[in-house]
């Protein structure tokens, strides 16, 4: 054995700070005397001498004690002892009080499984002298009492596939689930006597809210203020929120369907210019230039209509072909169409290329408010003071740049660069667009009047009004009028839907009511957002089969072959295609012969793929989720400069990010209408099981989404799971069945052996032996949506850190790096820092939070391969992205902790990093399995001494340190400030560091 640790190998190393770390608490003394400074220095010898020598005295009393414990456990009865096995960990998640509330679910099950143990093809112990009918009454006790004790697949089957390797686990534990789902009783009874609780509670809960104490209370300002602040609405209100939504959906449906449109309109053009001999670029340029100058004969003939002294120009697309004159007179007439529409609603517009008799020219509106036929939008051309100047206008997307004068390609021209875009059907789908916007004000208002309200007429003849009164109002038919009724544009609607309709016009957006440093926060949170997420594969899988476990456990879809069913209807309906997928399309075409027919009745629906498509379009719940809604992207914003907001790349991710999402919702959507449901019934479903992301108050858009990034699913989820368990708990206790199966046969784990910030991911212990000394587990929070319940069945502290771990990075991670704390590892950032202030020292890495440390020179930690600080390293880890790249660690770039191999900048690695197959798993899929020593939280995080050179010796015993060398180094530094020059520096020699 070496003489001194430099001279020991690495496994050596860390065997020597373990040892250490056991007897470095006082041998000498009782437990809980601290170690003087010479007990130390004995301690040391100790273990130097125990690795020379053999074991050491503690080891040996273990392994007595140990031998000791075994042969008493033998010389106990075979029932006792399978009483004592059959007390395992089961469907017990550490620290879970939701899966406390799901328990007794099982208990039916568990009891007939016991009985089924005792009938079973397992015989039983020739000791044990029960009668059958006792051991079966018995073993329905055991059932009832700890039901996952209990299962319908047989123990000697179960262990047999164990011991065969990771294939033979893995089969025992699906037998095993498998065959409890099959002998579940509640998965077989009828839904409405399962859900009879449920139904029960629900018509006790709205018989108490329609009385009148609580309807006055419910609608007392304070309580309808909260409860409208988190998007619930009763009443009149509620209605009104009804109808708006409604609108709402058709207007984000009639927006796909203007994009798909456009797809469509440029496959046509393509062919009037292949037919016509010339480019597209050169048609769409004449098409936009005709329209501007208004060379069109429709045009000519309205201005001459008008008595207007007119002299046309000369058509280009004259020149090119009839069908080209055609088809700008067919695009003409709906932005034509378009302005009507927004002129009969009252809006200030003016078509800004009519010709007036005074000039017989053309002149531009000197005030618009939306523009004319074709809007101004800035191109790839715009300078960057152009832009920031349009980002900082408090103008509407369709009135910026609409005082330049000139035609689109006038003043390209003039400028020599593509100032404004000059694609006239993306201007064209832009103004759509836009259009809609402007309107939904008039349009809400009008179902508004229709539904809830009534047109004015006049009061009776010979009506007197009552002197002193409000003046009252009266329908057509002279019928007075509730008092809460106000007068809105020659109608009359409810008091309570005029409040809501002004209220939720926030959540239109309009650009004017925010201010350039609202903008400059959601454009960087917005930044952040799509990097968090649409670049890492593990997203997707765990967004994915978030989707398949609602669409069961809220919608009942148990058919996988809906999810082909959907893919078939995209596939037939896909319209945004790159130049990947036509050219595969294309191929698969040739090979095949055929394509996929839109036309095709997709079985059980009566209905055809397209309208299916155009059902869910229209209906609001296609391209409604995270990707589709939650993070907006710009309408037409593209960049080739990675990492920036709108880098193709990023969203070229998002693109496929939203197939996936849609993929669900199509599918649930068809699994309803296939059971019946009518297609509004179908839709509700579609938004309940996988929301709706748009649906939210004007006080969540302002604050909470801001304050919280991803708080729309979290506010989406919860209350639909909680919804789903009460509704449904045949299926929430598959959920028990699934985590017993998991760990059958893992014994009673002490949750003071995982740490906080596990327990708060619903952990899930796999199989493991008594005889193991470390705890093997993966957690399920980030896969199972059911289990963010887990964060409300909790404790108030608990739920206070949850609520932290939620907040956006932009105002948290300043305040963490402040205060020196990580609220997601429930942790300090400088470990060192917080141990030194326990004793009045400063015994952290750097000043000013560790942030003028520079970066690369100083520090004990190492992030992508390069030296810094803790809270340097927790500033960049803010970036998800760059944290999912440093734990990839590709070919070992950022260095390798278990050799010793610097990273590519030389800094020490300073992570304990997984074999590079659980990488490449963990980053596909985002799976880690993590493993803890039994009583390691106890002894690392239990331990309290009042002397700091204890503190600091026992922290050469922790992971953290030992395997970190500049660590080690900074230690022994403390060590012989805290010890003393003199005898600090023998501790080191002793050390050989």
């Amino acid at each position: 054995m070496a003489e001194n640790v430099s001279e020991l190998s690495e496994k050596e190393k860390r065997k020597l700070v373990d040892d250490l770390l056991r007897n470095i608490r006082n041998p000498y003394t009782e437990a809980d005397v601290p170690a003087s400074k010479e007990d130390i220095i004995r301690g040391l010898d100790d273990v130097l001498e125990g690795m020379r020598s053999g074991p050491s005295p503690a080891s040996q009393a273990l392994d007595l004690t140990t031998q000791a414990v075994s042969a008493g456990y033998e010389a106990l009865p075979e029932p006792i002892q399978r009483g004592v096995e059959a007390t395992g960990q089961g469907a017990k998640v550490v620290g879970s009080k939701f899966m406390e509330f799901l328990g007794p679910l099982d208990k039916p099950r568990g009891a007939l499984a016991g009985a089924w143990e005792e009938l079973g093809p397992e015989e039983a112990s020739v000791t044990d002298e029960r009668s059958m009918a006792r051991r079966i009454w018995e073993g329905m006790g055991e059932g009832w009492r700890d039901p996952s004790s209990k299962s319908y697949f047989p123990e000697q089957i179960r262990t047999d596939l164990a011991e065969t390797g990771t294939t033979g686990k893995v089969a025992s534990v699906v037998g095993d689930i498998a065959a409890n789902v099959a002998g579940d009783p509640l998965t077989y009874l009828a839904t409405p006597l399962v859900s009879l609780p449920y139904h029960g509670l629900k018509w006790v809960a709205n018989f108490i809210a329609g009385t009148r104490p609580m309807q006055a209370g419910i609608n007392a300002a304070p309580v309808r203020t909260v409860l409208e602040a988190f998007n619930v609405y009763v009443g009149d209100a509620g209605k009104a929120k009804r109808i708006m939504d409604d609108l709402r959906r058709q207007k984000r449906g009639s927006n796909i369907l203007s994009d798909r449109e456009e797809v469509l309109l440029n496959e046509e053009l393509a062919a009037i210019a292949a037919r016509a001999g010339v480019s597209v670029p050169e048609l769409k340029s004449a098409l936009l230039q005709d329209i501007e100058t208004g060379a069109l004969p429709s045009q000519v003939d309205e201005a001459r209509a008008r008595g207007d002294k007119y002299i046309a120009p000369e058509s280009e697309l004259g020149r090119v072909s009839d069908e080209a004159v055609g088809f700008a007179e067919g695009e003409r007439k709906v932005m034509s169409d378009i302005l009507a529409e927004e002129q009969a609603a009252g809006l200030a517009v003016e078509d800004i290329m009519r010709i007036t008799k005074e000039s017989g020219e053309a002149e531009r509106a000197a005030e618009l408010g939306i523009g004319g036929f074709y809007p101004h939008v800035l191109g790839k051309g715009a300078t960057l003071s152009e832009k920031v100047s349009s980002w900082f206008s408090q103008a509407l997307p369709y009135a910026i740049g609409r005082g330049v004068p000139g035609t689109v390609r006038e003043i390209n021209n003039a400028r020599g660069r593509t100032v404004f875009m000059d694609d006239p059907l993306v201007l064209r789908t832009l103004r759509q667009k836009w259009s809609r916007q402007a309107l939904f004000k008039n349009r809400m208002l009008d179902r508004l009047t229709s539904e809830l309200g009534t047109k004015l007429g006049k009061a009776p003849e010979g009506y007197v009004h009552p002197v002193g009164r409000r003046k009252t109002l009266f329908d057509e038919a002279g019928n007075p009028l509730p008092a809460d009724f106000i007068k809105i544009d020659g109608h009359a609607i409810p008091a309570e839907a005029k409040r809501i309709l002004d209220k939720q016009l926030w959540v239109v957006r309009d650009p004017k009511r925010l201010t350039v440093p609202l903008k400059a926060f959601d454009e960087v949170q917005r930044w952040w957002k799509k990097y968090a997420l649409a670049l890492r594969p593990a997203w997707h899988s765990r967004n994915a089969f978030s989707n398949f476990w609602n669409n069961w456990f809220i919608g009942g879809l148990t058919n996988p072959a809906r999810y082909g069913q959907a893919a078939a209807i995209q596939k037939a309906m896909q319209f945004k295609k790159g130049d990947v997928v036509s050219e595969i399309d294309r191929l698969a075409g040739r090979l095949t012969g055929k394509a996929v027919d839109p036309t095709f009745k997709v079985p059980g629906t009566g209905m055809t793929r397209e309208e299916i498509w155009e059902a869910a379009v229209n209906s609001g719940i296609y391209e409604a989720g995270l990707y589709g809604t939650d993070i907006e992207q710009a309408a037409r914003a593209a960049s080739n400069v990675p990492f920036t907001t709108e880098w193709k790349g990023i969203n070229k991710a998002f693109a496929a990010g939203k197939t996936v999402e849609n993929n669900a919702r199509i599918a649930l959507f068809i699994d309803r209408l296939a059971k019946g449901d009518n297609i509004e019934d179908a839709a509700q479903m579609v938004r309940r099981a996988l929301f709706d992301y748009a649906d939210l108050s004007p006080f969540e858009q302002r604050y909470m989404k801001r304050i919280f990034p991803f708080y729309t699913w979290t506010r989406k989820n919860i209350p639909a799971q909680l919804h789903a368990v009460l509704q449904h708990p045949d299926r929430a206790n598959k959920i028990n069945i699934i985590v017993g199966g998991i760990q059958r046969d893992v014994p009673k784990v002490n949750d003071d052996d995982i740490e906080q910030w596990a327990i708060d991911q619903f952990p899930i212990m796999l199989s493991g032996k008594e005889a193991e000394d470390t705890h093997t587990f993966i957690t399920a929070l980030s896969y199972l949506p059911t289990a963010e319940l887990n964060k409300i069945f909790t404790d108030p502290e608990s739920f206070v850190n949850f609520v932290g771990q939620m907040g956006t990075p932009l105002l948290k991670v300043p305040f963490e790096i402040f205060a020196n704390y990580d609220t997601f590892r429930e942790r300090p950032i400088d470990f060192m820092k917080q141990l030194g202030e326990t004793h009045g020292k400063d015994w952290g890495e750097g000043k000013f939070f560790g942030l003028v440390s520079p970066i690369g020179k100083e520090g004990s930690e190492s992030f992508l391969g390069i030296k810094m600080t803790p809270r340097q390293k927790h500033l960049f880890q803010a970036i998800v992205l760059l944290g999912e790249i440093d734990r990839a660690n590709p070919f070992g770039i950022f260095g390798d902790e278990e050799t010793g191999r610097k990273s590519w900048a030389g800094a020490q690695r300073t992570t304990n990093d997984i074999s590079p197959a659980a990488r490449l798993i963990r980053a596909a899929i985002g799976a880690r399995i993590y493993q803890r020593e039994k009583g390691a939280k106890a002894r690392y995080e239990g331990a309290s001494s009042a002397y700091a050179v204890i503190e600091l010796s026992n922290l050469l015993g922790s992971s953290k340190v030992s395997r970190n060398p500049e660590l080690v180094k900074h230690t022994l530094s403390l060590i012989q400030q805290a010890m003393g020059q003199e005898e600090g520096t023998e501790y080191k020699e002793r050390f050989g560091l």
